[in-house]
């Protein structure tokens, strides 16, 4: 049954993403009208999907993160990758200024390296030997955050820009996506979604510590670096092209646990689905509440994160 409701809620979630927007036309009408197909086709379909997939991303790497680490305040972003994609995406941008339109095509290019440049040094900083401290990877990756947006904000103030621009990196956004994209985010989804459900026993093993989970056989260094390393690459995809979606990744994990239960094996697969339930609902809230303009669909998710995330420090 709670297959069933869940899928249920989905297809609706998706069929309204695709209906309702600045214009209404019915999925139906595509049959009938040219410029229905085109619209609902090229435009809506790419959109609403790939708002799907990255919710679904995003909540599957903060289950993960915050099973791995024991910390349910754990979020994909908190590793310092939106920062350094942030980073990454104002420095290109602002280089083609000078140089040319070729690097605003390197935007996701340049989001995706540093990115991955602020995890990586997170996961250097906490290593000592062949061991990972998940504690001082916590702390790094929050460092590695602060670091990258107060270089972001400096190299703003000394170019003499307006962070107008750059609203797509920081908030996010889902406008003019196209079918490429699906393609992109389809990607990042296995990168995020295979390594994380091969290791779901380890990852309930390590739930309980990993003095129980080396008893068990885990070799919890070995699933650390893969889980931690899949879900790094897979939200810097994200975050490279779709920019910083912030607060998916803390709150659905947390509903689908006290749902669907905690074990990894179902909760995994109940966080893809309600996260992107949830992403299609929010972006359709974005594109609608301010017709024609769109609200930036981190404005909507963080609404709704923040007050969850008072709830869980709360606790």
């Amino acid at each position: 049954m709670k297959i069933f409701l869940t899928i249920l809620v989905a297809s609706i979630s998706i069929f309204l993403g695709i209906s309702l927007g600045s214009v209404r036309v019915s999925p139906a009408s595509m049959f009938k009208d040219e410029l229905a197909r085109k619209l609902i086709i090229d435009l809506r379909m790419p959109r609403v999907f790939s708002a799907f997939l990255v919710g679904a991303i995003l909540s599957i790497v903060g289950n993960s993160y915050q099973g791995l680490f024991k910390n349910p305040l754990l979020d994909p972003y908190l590793m310092g990758v939106s920062a350094g994609a942030s980073f990454g995406a104002s420095l290109s941008l602002s280089i083609a200024e000078v140089k040319g339109y070729l690097y605003v095509a390197l935007t996701p290019v340049f989001a995706f390296a540093f990115s991955m440049i602020s995890a990586l040094l997170a996961l250097i900083i906490s290593s000592r030997g062949k061991m990972i401290s998940n504690t001082l990877l916590v702390l790094s990756g929050a460092t590695m955050n602060i670091f990258f947006g107060a270089l972001t904000l400096f190299f703003l103030f000394y170019i003499r820009r307006s962070s107008q621009g750059f609203t797509t990196w920081i908030f996010g956004s889902f406008s003019a996506t196209v079918w490429n994209d699906f393609s992109f985010a389809a990607i990042a989804f296995a990168i995020a979604m295979i390594p994380t459900i091969l290791n779901w026993r380890a990852l309930d093993a390590m739930t309980f510590g990993e003095d129980f989970a080396k008893v068990v056989g885990v070799e919890t260094e070995k699933v650390k670096l893969i889980v931690f390393l899949s879900g790094v690459v897979s939200t810097s995809l994200v975050v490279s092209r779709f920019g910083s979606i912030g607060f998916v990744g803390l709150v659905i994990p947390h509903i689908t646990r006290k749902l669907f239960g905690y074990s990894h094996r179902s909760s995994i697969p109940y966080s893809a689905a309600v996260g992107g339930t949830f992403l299609v609902l929010s972006d359709l809230i974005s594109r609608t509440i301010a017709a024609p303009s769109e609200v930036p669909i981190g404005v909507i998710t963080a609404f709704v994160g923040i007050p969850f995330f008072f709830y869980i420090m709360r606790r």
